[in-house]
This record gives C-alpha cells, structure tokens and sequence, in this order.
C-alpha cells in the first residue's frame, strides 16, 4: 500500500517552471513514410524480373519468414542445399536491383 501510495503522489507532481521539455515528436515521419514505400515497390518489381524459383524462395524466408524445415519440404531439399539456393537467389536479386 506505501508503494502505491507513492507511485499515485508521484504521477500528479508539476513539472517545474523553466524544466526541459522533452516530450517524444508524435507527427508522421512523411519521407520516412514515402521512402518506404518506394522500398516495397522496387523491391516488389525486381521479386517479378526474378525466376520462379528464386522469387519463391525469397519471399518464402525473408517476407513471410517461413520456418526453413517448412520450406525444404515444400522445396524438397535439405537444409545445407536451401543455404546455397538462398544465396545463389539474393546474387540474382541484387544484379538485378542494382541494374546488371
């Protein structure tokens, strides 16, 4: 009861005159917001130039973030050949976001 008795006195004490005011900035972040946006889409763009295999894949562990054991049974490989499919997959998706 003493503690809450303290937390209650605690909440309602004034801030002093002068005191710093650092309240958080509660306003949308509009670039931030527009440069997102503009992630997603590129990266929806280049996940459609890339083979079906390689598009799958990805999305598969980095934007549904599947359970990799999920994903060898349905691709019907083993963990260390979904290690060398991923990366042979990210090589594809960075050539072709970067333009190659």
């Amino acid at each position: 009861m003493l503690r809450e008795d303290h937390r209650s006195g605690q909440r309602d004490t004034p801030l002093e005159d002068g005191a710093d005011q650092d309240f958080p900035d509660r306003r949308v972040d509009i670039f931030g917001s527009y440069a997102t946006k503009e992630t997603k889409e590129k990266v929806r763009d280049v996940l459609e130039k890339l083979p079906e295999l390689d598009r799958r894949l990805l999305r598969d562990v980095f934007l549904e973030e599947r359970d990799k054991d999920e994903v060898c049974r349905d691709f019907g490989v083993t963990r260390d050949y979904l290690r060398v499919l991923l990366f042979r997959a990210k090589q594809s998706f960075k050539t072709v976001y970067l333009g190659g």
